[in-house]
């Protein structure tokens, strides 16, 4: 009797896991259908900015600066061309004399070139800046484009030494970072689970998630790191649940550029529910053409023939089923009209058949009347005889 309770106790913990990942798997499925709402959003946000910037005509040089920034910083995610060319406008603004605020546009230029595969120009712009020169503010700044810059060149060119040379900044980013912040904690969380100190990273990451839950961009960046660990731990299902959870933070905040969606396409491929690796592979490689984000697209365009194949060869034996079926269900509708003109035959025949018997019966009827009325008249003769006879 205390087996079975325990067994019930321990299948509770995978019943109520089961329907959260059933919740969430439908509000990534609404989220998806509100994708084109978010996009909205984000492009009227942007253009209320742009907005300020017509209708205000008294803004000073800082403002116009501030506000240019801004609608740069919107487009960051969403459009780095765009982005690109407010950081530009940024950058003539300034004086000789706005070293501080140089560098930081540099670095963000360097990042935007990296980001949409103009390699040469990013590292021209990296090259250029002069580390010495940089105060301790900027300086992880620095690291981090360094950073994402090799990881970016190495995903272009599948080259083991940029990731290598990816890590060397992380680590010096780390470094540079006070201890507090939240980009120190995903940083070294992030370190720990490259190493292979997993469990630990798992643990620092579901920590930092709980504590930013309501900020949709680091959920996207701290969900979509938590679902990798569960990818190396061999954890389907947990991996699925959090790359859900930063997809539908990444769709929410009009973030194109997500690795999120792609990640869970393949999951979804690995699952052999191509319906949905179809559909977010899709989705991911047009966000990441619209977005100009060279890297994801090439990710995008090496994923995608795996899954369209698994998906057509789906959609294929679906209309294979269905031409059979169809082929099945003509040939029983041609037997169903077959009985039916068969049992109308017969129906027919039998009702001939009854219009005949009636028809007999009824002249039956009369010669049983003919032959009452004869034997009646038999029998007053007989009487008539006995009474002459009498």
């Amino acid at each position: 009797m205390i087996k079975p309770i325990l067994l019930l106790f321990a299948l509770i913990p995978l019943l109520v896991f089961s329907q959260d990942i059933n919740s969430l798997e439908k509000e990534l499925d609404i989220t998806l259908e509100k994708g084109d709402y978010y996009h909205r959003v984000k492009l009227d946000d942007i253009k209320n900015l742009k907005q300020q910037l017509r209708t205000s005509k008294h803004l000073s040089k800082n403002e116009t600066f501030e506000i240019n920034y801004k609608i740069a910083s919107q487009y960051a995610k969403f459009q780095s061309d765009s982005a690109l060319n407010y950081i530009q406008k940024c950058k003539a603004s300034l004086t000789n004399q706005d070293d501080s605020l140089h560098s930081i546009l540099d670095l963000d230029m360097a990042s935007l070139f990296s980001t949409s595969g103009r390699y040469i120009e990013a590292i021209d712009i990296l090259q250029s800046i002069q580390k010495s020169n940089l105060s301790d503010k900027i300086l992880p700044k620095y690291y981090q484009t360094y950073g994402s810059f090799y990881s970016h060149y190495g995903q272009s060119n599948n080259n083991n030494e940029f990731y290598r040379l990816s890590e060397i900044y992380r680590d010096s980013l780390i470094r540079s970072l006070d201890t507090s912040e939240i980009l120190y904690k995903i940083e070294n969380a992030t370190k720990k689970l490259y190493l292979g100190n997993r469990n630990q990273a798992i643990e620092e990451f579901k920590v930092l998630l709980q504590q930013n839950s309501k900020d949709n961009n680091q959920v996207a960046i701290i969900a979509y790191l938590l679902g990798i660990a569960y990818k190396n731990e061999n954890n389907p299902e947990l991996q699925k649940y959090y790359l859900m959870m930063s997809a539908i933070a990444d769709i929410k905040n009009a973030n194109k550029d997500n690795a999120s969606l792609q990640d869970l396409a393949m999951t979804y491929y690995g699952s052999e529910d191509f319906d949905r690796a179809f559909l977010l592979i899709d989705k991911a490689i047009r966000d990441a053409i619209f977005c100009n984000v060279r890297y994801r697209i090439i990710e995008g365009t090496t994923f995608y023939p795996i899954i369209n194949s698994s998906y057509q060869k789906k959609i294929n034996d679906q209309n294979r089923k269905l031409v059979i079926n169809l082929i099945l269900i003509s040939i029983l509708s041609c037997i169903l009209i077959i009985g039916i003109i068969f049992i109308v035959k017969q129906y027919n025949k039998l009702k001939a058949i009854k219009s005949q018997l009636s028809e007999t019966n009824s002249k039956l009827l009369v010669m049983n009347q003919q032959i009452n009325n004869s034997n009646i008249q038999l029998a007053e003769s007989n009487h008539i005889k006995e009474e002459y006879i009498a």
